[in-house]
């Protein structure tokens, strides 16, 4: 009974912290006409909670977690692109603002570089993981 018990609780924990760390990829299409046209895509080098993505000052999503953004049919031309990603986790706020220059409709890539998190983050994480694994063996003994 109590092996049960405990597995039903690890369970649920599992499955709650793998459903809730999903970021998405987002993809946008920015005009229905394909013709001419480029594609831009970021990359956060981590997912980001709390993102606010905006192109040409008009925005596009926000308060959403990210894994990557698509930004599909970009005539040629100039862009200002801001990307924002709050997370407790990390030790600083993301905040990157930048142009972007769609030519002859080819695409365009670009790294965002999320700063790594806090120590203390990291030593309470590797702890959680400890008690998970203590945890899942304590079922088989």
């Amino acid at each position: 009974m109590r092996k049960n018990l405990s597995f039903k609780v690890l369970f649920v924990i599992t499955t709650v912290v793998v459903l809730n760390s999903c970021g998405l990829h987002y993809t946008y299409t920015y005009q229905p006409d394909a013709s001419k046209t480029g594609k831009m895509l970021l990359k956060p080098t981590k997912s980001t909670n709390e993102t606010t993505f905006r192109l040409n000052d008009s925005i596009i999503f926000s308060e959403k977690r990210v894994k990557s953004v698509t930004i599909e049919n970009l005539p040629d031309g100039n862009y200002s692109v801001q990307y924002t990603g709050l997370n407790y986790l990390y030790s600083q706020k993301t905040d990157t603002t930048y142009q972007i220059e769609i030519k002859n409709g080819n695409p365009v890539s670009d790294t965002i570089t999320i700063t790594p998190a806090k120590k203390i983050y990291r030593i309470a994480g590797s702890i959680a993981i400890a008690g998970a694994v203590l945890l899942y063996l304590s079922l088989f003994i």
